[in-house]
């Protein structure tokens, strides 16, 4: 790796190394306070991210390694073309990262604003999606069950009236009834986040209300930790040995608090590679390389909706099926096309991890995003949707349509950004986004160039 790599490297994760010292938590990459529709969508501050150039936001480098350079003939073109244009609005509102995998194989990445294939970027609360399949792994090897009383373990808990009778189902799921305690939580001024998860009060009925924030990730892991005493691990070492190493995923950083514990909620740090490597995992239901690691009985748990929050499974939000945002507000219906097998890990700034079994998608998007950052409009490019009611996912912000555009409209649009030359038509050089087979297959008159009729076809199959 040269010197100027690891420079960038090291500038990408200061933050979070200065976390890990100082137990800082909401300046590197805490986002657990509830958020709702309307709202700013801004990234963590300091991130460990690349703040947008807006010189090369529009128009995404390729920066992929050559070894696992993406395999666009395992894509149709329509596909690669409908990911290009998800690239580009990733890209131009700060986005340094989109990868998306079909069927196990990089097809599409691009990297802009600073990003590139051996970066880590920091995951928000992207990071909460680990540990229900942590948990799930403690199930097949009878460390716990998903409804044993919590207070079996966190003893302090017994003789509560509300605390004695919470689950783990309840605290992974986020119906706990434990008061969300996030500024405590995300705060240098408590270093030690375990020993205060176990002194929050619950100010609900377990099971009753779903309550976004870090205080039941931070009691699970108090629970986990105590049930792995009779070991050397702690809960990231036990992610690490039973689903990490398995797969063959390499994290770049991880936060601990300042008594040495590792956070659960927020924290962790991975390149777009090794987080679609997870997903991956997922997607093949718990299996790596053809090696069963976690039964897929078990991990489907996970993807479950839970009584409080049909929006909401074991860590994984569950876009799609209603329910409502972190912040109490009901999500939008969805419409019959979006498929009913969604699976998202998501944090602020649009950290996202979709997985769609039904389609064979991994996708992933890092960065940073602003205000007219459109849910809908991305997830109808990744997954190739008409119309989407916005916002369908939990850490989204202005509640903007989606794009309704016709199809000459965005053609002529898309022909405006990139018409270098001004000729009013654009060459396969002013558009890389655009595999060869897909310029080709667009350029009906095969003089080379794309005009606005050839580019309808395009954002009609996008429709589609």
């Amino acid at each position: 790796m040269s010197d100027s790599r690891r420079f960038r490297i090291a500038r990408r994760l200061a933050p979070l190394t200065v976390a890990v010292v100082l137990g800082t938590f909401a300046t590197a990459s805490g986002d657990d306070a509830p958020r709702t529709p309307g709202g700013p969508v801004a990234p963590a501050a300091p991130s460990p991210s690349v703040a947008a150039d807006p010189a090369v936001a529009a128009d995404p480098a390729v920066a992929a390694d050559p070894a696992v350079a993406p395999d666009p003939a395992a894509a149709t073109a329509a596909d690669l073309a409908r990911w290009a244009e998800a690239a580009a609005y990733s890209a131009a509102r700060g986005g340094t990262a989109f990868l998306v995998q079909k069927d196990g194989r990089i097809v599409f990445e691009r990297y802009a604003n600073g990003g590139a294939a051996d970066v880590p970027h920091g995951l928000a609360s992207g990071t909460k999606s680990f540990w229900g399949v942590a948990a799930m792994a403690a199930v097949e090897d009878g460390l716990l069950s998903l409804d044993e009383r919590a207070a079996d373990t966190i003893t302090e808990w017994r003789d509560d009236p509300r605390r004695s009778k919470i689950t783990i189902r309840h605290l992974l799921s986020l119906s706990s009834g434990l008061a969300p305690s996030a500024q405590a939580l995300q705060a240098p001024s408590t270093p030690d986040k375990y020993a205060f998860a176990v002194h929050v009060d619950a100010t609900d009925e377990p099971g009753s209300t779903f309550r976004y924030g870090p205080a039941a990730y931070f009691a699970f892991g108090v629970l986990l930790d105590r049930k792995l005493a009779k070991s050397t691990e702690d809960p990231l070492a036990y992610l690490k040995r039973r689903i990490f190493d398995p797969i063959g995923l390499e994290v770049g950083a991880w936060m601990r608090d300042a008594a040495g514990h590792p956070t659960l909620p927020h924290g962790a740090a991975l390149t777009a590679r090794a987080w679609a490597r997870f997903g991956e995992f997922v997607r093949a239901g718990g299996t790596a390389a053809g090696k069963r690691v976690l039964a897929q009985e078990l991990l489907d748990r996970c993807f479950a909706s839970s009584a409080a929050n049909p929006a909401y499974g074991l860590t994984w939000w569950l876009p799609g099926r209603g329910g409502v945002t972190p912040g109490g507000r009901p999500f939008p219906a969805a419409p019959p096309s979006f498929p009913k097998d969604v699976f998202l890990a998501e944090g602020l700034g649009k950290q996202i991890l979709l997985v769609c079994r039904s389609r064979g998608l991994v996708v992933v998007r890092q960065g940073t995003a602003r205000r007219d950052w459109d849910d809908a409009r991305f997830q109808a490019l990744v997954l190739g949707l008409g119309p989407v009611a916005s916002p369908a996912s939990p850490t989204s912000g202005t509640a903007t349509p989606a794009d309704v555009r016709s199809a000459t409209e965005r053609a002529r649009a898309f022909l405006a950004r990139y018409d270098r030359d001004g000729d009013g038509t654009l060459g396969s050089d002013e558009v890389p986004e655009l595999p060869r087979a897909g310029f080709a297959s667009l350029d009906a008159n095969r003089d080379g160039r794309l005009d606005v009729a050839e580019l309808e076809t395009r954002f009609e199959g996008a429709r589609r």
